[in-house]
């Protein structure tokens, strides 16, 4: 049964987090209009607590000033059935979350320009909300996210970054104060200043972007435990893994603004995202290598492509796996460029392309190299001193080697062999030689 909230009809169930639930819905209108949204609905359970219904209100407002091209569109507000909601834009592609946690499973290393571009599009967009100044006031809010993490960046099927989620988000001279002791956000992505509670300003926010960027590139976060304390002391301690543990080939650049962007030191840390942004850009032109949306979409769309079975080669004609171009009458397809495309995936471990030895389910191999007599060796620690090792002894066949012998004389027994030329049949020969000799030399004798 379809559900309707206010003027909305939802159509299924996205995802449900701490606060709120998300759902794919439509707005209908006069003369068949319809637009398709995001309704994200803060929890029934949730509804009565009048913290978390300041906090959703919070984020209504200030995501609904904000117009960026890099962040989500907010839509409207409003009250159905008790329960507060959101309607904003809807973005159709996976969370950065999501793309990097695919891009495991296939063994694939993204593109460091194209996570670069991933990131400093976030950059602009958190940029754009740090810098907001409030259109009555003229004021600037001094907007931080304070939630910045892969699951709150989103990537459209056109290449689009979209930063979504203020949900935390705070700006200077709001009323609603933080409850002591309680820190808000993921924990993997906090900086260290957010950690130790201290007054947050947009580094909090190059940091966890910081964070992001390295995850994308390694696959890895710079500081991983499962034991809460002992990440938050490693994060407050000790220097983060180096991205060339998991990433050998990450360019030097690269390295360098990751240590910039995660610098425990706010001091030494980008001071805004304007720069982390500009660092960005500039890798990404000296790298020599364009990225456009249109690069990102293709990812996006590679990445979404379910991953292929390994293809084992046939039983009776197994093969080693050879690259395509490598093969024997491969002729490469008009107009590509390998070069410019995609990175493709990396081969499969090793031992799936060996191949598959001959042997029938539930049988003992029935090679006939296996049908030989072993011999079977005796140690040469267990032959006495003084006496040469004795010979190795015959292994008297097993059934199953007798019968594939015998398999293979009746099969030789079937062919036709060839026919061999016999003694008396060359005396024969000779003999009716010989008479017709002696009959060509009678008929010379004969008078005319």
């Amino acid at each position: 049964m379809t559900q309707q909230v206010g003027k909305y009809q939802l159509i299924r169930k996205l995802a449900t987090g701490g606060m709120a639930e998300v759902y794919l819905a439509k707005a209908a209108g006069p003369m068949g209009f319809e637009k398709t949204l995001v309704l994200k609905r803060i929890l029934p359970q949730l509804a009565e607590e009048p913290s978390f219904v300041k906090m959703f209100l919070s984020e209504a407002k200030l995501a609904a000033r904000l117009t960026h091209s890099h962040i989500a569109q907010i839509f409207d507000f409003g009250e159905a059935d008790g329960a507060y909601f959101l309607a904003m834009e809807y973005i159709d592609g996976p969370s950065v979350g999501e793309l990097i946690k695919k891009a495991a499973r296939r063994q694939q290393a993204l593109p460091p320009t194209l996570c670069a571009r991933i990131i400093s599009h976030a950059c602009e967009g958190l940029a754009f909300a740090h810098g907001f100044t409030d259109p009555e006031t003229r004021r600037p809010l001094h907007l931080i996210h304070r939630d910045v993490s892969p699951d709150n960046l989103l990537l459209s099927r056109q290449g689009e970054v979209k930063v979504v989620d203020f949900g935390i988000a705070k700006a200077a001279g709001q009323n609603h104060q933080t409850q002591v002791g309680l820190i808000r956000g993921k924990l993997a992505y906090m900086a260290p200043e957010q950690l130790r509670g201290e007054t947050l300003d947009r580094r909090a926010d190059v940091y966890a972007l910081g964070v992001v960027l390295y995850e994308l590139l390694t696959g890895h976060r710079p500081y991983e435990s499962k034991a809460q304390a002992e990440l938050m002391r490693a994060q407050l301690q000790d220097p983060p893994t180096p991205a060339v543990t998991f990433r050998p080939d990450l360019p030097e650049p690269l390295r360098r603004i990751l240590d910039q962007a995660l610098a425990r030191d706010p001091g030494l840390r980008y001071q805004d995202c304007v720069s982390f942004q500009t660092d960005l850009e500039e890798f990404i032109v000296e790298s020599g290598k364009p990225v456009t949306a249109q690069h990102l979409a293709q990812l996006i769309t590679q990445l979404d492509a379910e991953p292929e079975l390994p293809q084992y080669p046939r039983l009776d004609t197994a093969v080693h796996h050879r690259p395509a171009a490598e093969r024997p009458g491969h002729v490469p397809r008009p107009g590509s460029t390998p070069d410019d495309a995609l990175p493709e995936l990396p081969p499969l471990p090793t031992g799936l392309h060996e191949p598959v030895p001959r042997v029938a389910l539930g049988e003992e191999n029935t090679d006939e190299t296996m049908a030989a007599p072993r011999t079977q060796e005796t140690p040469a620690a267990q032959v006495p001193s003084g006496e040469s090792p004795p010979r190795g002894r015959p292994v008297a066949p097993s059934p199953l080697s007798l019968k594939v012998r015998s398999a293979a004389r009746a099969a030789a027994a079937t062919d036709t062999p060839p026919r061999r030329i016999r003694p008396w049949m060359l005396a024969l020969a000779a003999v009716a030689l010989l008479v017709v000799v002696e009959l060509l030399l009678w008929w010379a004798t004969l008078p005319s």
